[in-house]
C-alpha cells in the first residue's frame, strides 16, 4: 500500500479541457515495503482515511492492520517528501479485544475549554470508524478509547465526517453494510433520530449503500454534506448525493461510467490548476482515478 500526493483527472464540466489530465503529477511518498526509494512503514496496509489539521500531521487509517500512522509531508523547491512521525503509533481497537478495521477519521479540532466529544472528559483529538461497527476516540493514549458500539445492529462504518447542524455539532457515520444508512450522533456520541427521510436518496437503487461521507464548508461558511454509494457486492458504477447537515437532499448525480465504488471526496484548492475549487471523487478499486465535478 501507498500513501501519495497528486492525481490524475478526469474533467466532467464542459468549461475543463481534456488536457487538464498532463497537468497533475503522482508522487509515491511512503509504502508498506519501502519500494522506490519511498518511506516504509509496515502498518501501512490497505490505507483508508486521511486527515490533518494546522498543527497536526497527517493521520491515516491502517485498516488492515489496526493502526493509525502519522506523517509530516513538506514541499521544499518543489519537492515533496514524508517523514514518518515515529514517536506515536496509535491502536484503533475492535471487538473483544482485537485489532480494529479503520476506515473514515476526522479530526473535531474543539476549541480550548469546549465540551464537544468529550472522553472521560478530555476531547477527543481524532475519531475513528470501523467496519467493526464501532467509532473510538483519541485523547493521548496509544490505544483509542471505544465510544460507540453498533456491531450488534450490523453496522459497518466505511466513513465519518463533522458538520454543524442547528448551531451543535454532529457526528456522520456511513454505514456500507445491509443497513444502508447514515448514522448521526451528536457531540455526546449519541445517536441522533433526524427523521424517516433524513439522507435519503430515493433515486439510489437498493443494493446501493453509503460508502465515502464527507464535509465541504463553503466559503460563505454553509456545509454540504456529500455521500458518495457503492454496490454492497462492489460492483461497477456508483453514485453521489449532497445534502444539508439536517440530512435534507440538495443534489444527486448518477454516474455509470466513471464511478467504481467512489469513496474519497475533497474540495480542491483556489491554486489547483483547471480543477481549482472542483470537488474532487476518488474511485476506490479498479480504475483508481480522481474525478472532478464543478460543485
Amino acid at each position: 500500500m501507498k500513501l501519495t500526493i497528486g492525481a490524475v483527472m478526469m474533467a466532467f464540466a464542459i468549461s475543463w479541457p481534456s488536457v487538464s489530465f498532463a497537468q497533475y503529477t503522482v508522487t509515491n511518498l511512503v509504502t508498506d515495503s519501502g519500494a522506490a526509494s519511498t518511506v516504509q512503514d509496515p502498518h501501512l496496509v490497505n490505507a483508508w482515511g486521511l486527515v490533518s489539521t494546522t498543527k497536526s500531521p497527517f493521520w491515516v487509517s491502517d485498516n488492515a492492520t489496526g493502526f493509525s500512522t502519522l506523517y509530516s509531508i513538506s514541499n521544499a523547491g518543489g519537492v515533496v517528501t514524508a517523514t514518518m512521525v515515529k514517536t506515536l503509533v496509535v491502536t484503533v481497537p475492535g471487538l473483544s479485544g482485537a485489532v480494529g478495521s479503520p476506515t473514515g477519521i476526522v479530526a473535531p479540532e474543539t476549541p480550548k475549554g469546549g465540551t464537544d466529544f468529550l472522553i472521560n472528559g478530555t476531547p477527543a483529538a481524532f475519531i475513528f470508524a470501523t467496519l467493526d461497527g464501532t467509532i473510538s476516540g483519541f485523547t493521548g493514549a496509544a490505544t483509542a478509547t471505544i465510544v460507540v458500539n453498533r456491531s450488534r445492529f450490523g453496522a459497518t462504518y466505511s466513513g465519518l465526517a463533522i458538520a454543524t447542524n442547528n448551531g451543535n455539532k454532529m457526528l456522520y457515520a456511513a454505514d456500507d453494510g445491509p443497513n444502508r444508512r447514515i448514522d448521526v450522533f451528536n457531540s455526546a456520541f449519541q445517536l441522533v433520530d433526524l427523521g424517516p427521510d433524513a439522507f435519503v436518496d430515493p433515486n439510489i437503487p437498493q443494493k446501493f449503500a453509503p460508502y465515502g461521507i464527507q464535509t465541504i464548508t463553503a466559503a460563505d461558511g454553509s456545509q454540504t454534506i456529500w455521500v458518495t454509494y457503492t454496490a454492497l457486492d462492489k460492483a461497477q458504477s456508483g453514485f453521489v448525493a449532497a445534502f444539508t447537515p439536517a440530512g435534507v437532499l440538495l443534489s444527486h448525480v448518477a454516474l455509470n461510467g466513471p464511478f467504481h465504488s467512489p469513496w474519497g471526496v475533497a474540495l480542491a484548492p483556489a491554486d489547483f490548476g483547471p480543477m481549482s475549487n472542483a470537488i474532487l471523487i476518488t474511485n476506490n478499486i479498479a480504475r483508481g482515478r480522481i474525478n472532478a465535478f464543478d460543485p
